[in-house]
């Protein structure tokens, strides 16, 4: 596992732990036995989606402490916040565990 996906593991634990449901979004390429590209999912579209209590929803981008965002996650995440969301970067359980006791 990478050392990314064993702090997103850690955050989806976390956020279920205060009653919310960590959703994955899925984007990227994966290619056909043939080499074949094919595109899924949104570019930039942060990692999880976590459905909290009381209808919060908040989007996560999970990073390790000195991951860089690409442009297109910067520009995604900027989006939602202009939507009114609550979308952040998230680099340790601790940074998610603020977030879900964060009264609203």
């Amino acid at each position: 596992m990478t050392p990314e996906g064993k702090i997103q593991r850690e955050i989806e634990v976390t956020v279920s732990r205060y009653g919310g449901i960590p959703v994955r979004l899925q984007s990227g390429t994966f290619y056909t036995k043939q080499g074949v590209p094919i595109r899924i999912g949104i570019p930039g579209i942060p990692d999880l989606m976590w459905l909290l209590p009381n209808g919060r929803v908040v989007f996560c981008e999970v990073k390790t402490a000195t991951g860089r965002l690409r442009e297109d996650q910067r520009k995604f995440i900027n989006a939602l916040q202009e939507l009114g969301y609550e979308a952040y970067v998230v680099r340790s359980k601790e940074e998610a565990e603020s977030i879900c006791a964060q009264e609203i």
